[in-house]
């Protein structure tokens, strides 16, 4: 069976380590990545 691949989006630097750990863990998932900023869309 495929794993179930998860984004941990996060501004927290420590929050998303331990959000990633946690899902890392997890028999049937796994961290796919993890992104702490995000650009704002110019024009919005």
């Amino acid at each position: 069976m495929t794993d179930i691949r998860v984004l941990v989006v996060e501004d927290e630097p420590v929050a998303s380590a331990a959000h990633a750990a946690y899902v890392g863990r997890m028999a049937g998932f796994t961290v796919a990545g993890t992104a702490l900023t995000a650009s704002p869309r110019s024009g919005s």
